[in-house]
């Protein structure tokens, strides 16, 4: 019989946030309660050594336009606009909020016995380890995760271009992705496609690649119930609202529908973001009526189950927990093919489409086609959503995730 592991988990920020990558953690210490061979033992901002949910405090969701600067944001708003034109600037900017709430995190960091084994799901906190606590970082097996598209510097270079062309900038990143994929025992990707990108920009590193999907526990299934067809269908996404996620994309998208299209849904939006305001306004000046702001939500299950279809209009993506989400629910799925979304989303569950204006309108286009013939059809065939829900329960569960973690992480232990 193995012997029990000993699994640290530091994350560099809140496990509380309603993120993508603050919900697989959570989901991961959650499967890992039932795992007799691994003790899994996590730190982040608002917790310390938590082996179960029951010691988190609850998920609260914060209204960012309501925040009242302190002297200390405003300097880092200030470094935020200079970020934008100056490399070094950026360079700062990381080391001020990533890698110092890092620090904070490990500040914290105290077990009572050594671990035998080290998982990151961030490469700022994997790095900040190496630097405080090196005989501990060289002397235990560790994994990081890439919650990504198998390219660790685009998020940072499409939100700080600079960065890219800054020499200083390209420097310190390839110092903290050196270190970090030259220490690790293993390298996790979301998806193939993302192992293959990774592959491909650092084959040096490939032979430690391997990947792992996002998984979620299940819920009772209740089926599509497919909108009457005297009442509008009802579309939905779940996002922080950004450029990243497309917002702006799928907004414009729905204003060059006909009129008479744009008549047959709603599109609900759930989350909170940069941009919020900015295409509420677009949606006022151009009467989309049938553009909804619901704000970020601790619980999005309530808005799936009375949804006909979701949508995700990313421009880049991982492996994007929000669309497993909709597949658990049985929805049949708009995507753009970015990241790992065309191992989600393929013609017998719904429509993978270019991150283009135009690619967003053929997928709502094709996805009203569907439903109405769906509700004009009297016959049993299968439909996109019960394909997706197939798929989930295959592929996408917290249990096979857990059971894909666990054999990995033991086996590194060995």
């Amino acid at each position: 019989m193995k012997k029990t592991i000993i699994v640290d988990m530091p994350y560099y920020t809140y496990l509380t946030e309603l993120t993508g990558a603050a919900t697989v953690l959570r989901n991961i210490i959650s499967g890992f309660e039932e795992k007799q061979e691994v003790i899994l033992r996590c730190w982040s901002r608002d917790a310390s050594e938590i082996t179960s949910l029951e010691e988190l405090p609850q998920l609260v969701v914060q209204n960012i336009h309501a925040k009242k600067y302190s002297i200390k944001q405003l300097i880092r708003k200030c470094f935020e606009i200079g970020a934008r034109y100056h490399g070094g600037l950026a360079v700062q900017l990381l080391k001020l909020t990533l890698f110092s709430s890092a620090k904070k995190v490990l500040g914290r960091y105290s077990p009572k016995t050594r671990p035998n084994v080290l998982l990151f799901h961030d490469i700022f906190i994997a790095y900040q380890f190496a630097l405080q606590y090196p005989d501990i970082w060289n002397k235990t097996p560790s994994a990081v995760v890439l919650h990504c598209n198998g390219d660790p510097t685009k998020m940072l270079f499409d939100a700080y271009p600079i960065l890219g062309r800054s020499k200083s900038g390209v420097k310190f990143l390839d110092e903290v992705l050196g270190k970090i994929f030259a220490g690790v025992t293993k390298i996790i990707l979301l998806g193939e496609n993302s192992r293959e990108i990774f592959c491909h920009k650092y084959p040096e590193y490939a032979h430690k690649t391997c990947s792992i999907a996002n998984g979620i526990s299940d819920i009772s299934f209740q089926g599509l119930s497919v909108s009457e067809s005297t009442t509008k269908l009802k579309l939905l996404t779940v996002g922080s609202i950004g450029f990243r996620k497309g917002h702006d994309n799928l907004v414009k998208a729905i204003n060059l529908l006909a009129p008479e299209i744009r008549g047959k849904f709603e599109l609900h939006i759930v989350g909170d973001g940069s941009i919020k305001g900015q295409l509420e306004q677009f949606c006022k000046d151009n009467k989309l009526d049938n553009i909804i702001f619901h704000g970020a939500k601790k619980d999005v299950l309530p808005y799936l189950r009375e949804s006909d279809g979701f949508i995700l209009a990313s421009r880049d993506e991982g492996l994007p927990m929000a669309i497993i989400e909709a597949m658990r629910a049985g929805l049949p799925i708009i995507a753009t093919d970015v990241g790992d979304c065309a191992e989600l989303v393929c013609s017998t569950n719904g429509w993978l489409v270019s991150p283009t204006i135009d690619g967003v309108c053929e997928g709502i286009n094709l996805w009203i086609d569907d439903m109405m013939k769906i509700n004009h059809c009297s016959g049993s065939q299968i439909t996109k959503g019960e394909y997706s829900r197939e798929l989930f329960e295959r592929k996408y569960t917290l249990s096979i995730m857990c059971d894909k973690y666990a054999s990995l992480l033991c086996n590194i232990a060995d």
